[in-house]
C-alpha cells in the first residue's frame, strides 16, 4: 500500500482560497487524485458532509495555483458535522474512492500531485487513519 499519512503542519499549510470552516464543524484533508473528482464524490456523499473544497497541500510554495503547484498534492478539505458523522466514516468513504496501491497517481490522473495521502491534523486523526 502506498497511501501516505502526512501531518498537515509539516509543510506548507493547505490553501483553499479563503474558505472559512463554519463553527462547530470539523475537517478532513485528503488527497486522492483529481481534486474535482474527489470533491464531487464527497459532496454527493450526503449525511454529515457540509462541503468539500479543493486546494493544495504538501509543497513548499506559499501560494500554489492550478498551473503552479510543485511538490503539492491536489487535496480536498471535507467539512463535516461531527454530530452526524465521524472522521473514521470520512476515511472509510475516502478509501472506497481511491486506489491505495497506485504510487503513480489515481486512475487516469498520473503524477506527483495525484498521489493518495491523508493529511492528519492531530494525533487522534493519525491513529484513526492508521487503523482504517
Amino acid at each position: 500500500v502506498v497511501l501516505l499519512l502526512l501531518a498537515a503542519g509539516t509543510s506548507s499549510q493547505y490553501t483553499y482560497s479563503g474558505y472559512v470552516v463554519p463553527a462547530g464543524m470539523k475537517t478532513a484533508v485528503l488527497a486522492g487524485g483529481c481534486f474535482w473528482c474527489m470533491e464531487e464524490a464527497f459532496e454527493r456523499y450526503g449525511p454529515g458532509v457540509i462541503e468539500a473544497v479543493s486546494g493544495f497541500s504538501g509543497g513548499d510554495n506559499e501560494n500554489p495555483t492550478y498551473r503552479n503547484h510543485p511538490g503539492h498534492y491536489e487535496v480536498i478539505q471535507v467539512v463535516y458535522n461531527p454530530a452526524l458523522t465521524s472522521y473514521a466514516v470520512m476515511l472509510d468513504y475516502y478509501r472506497r474512492n481511491i486506489d491505495p496501491f497506485d504510487d503513480t497517481g489515481q486512475f487516469c490522473d498520473k503524477g506527483y500531485a495525484y498521489k493518495p495521502a491523508i493529511f492528519y491534523q492531530s494525533e487522534i486523526e493519525r491513529l484513526v487513519a492508521v487503523r482504517s
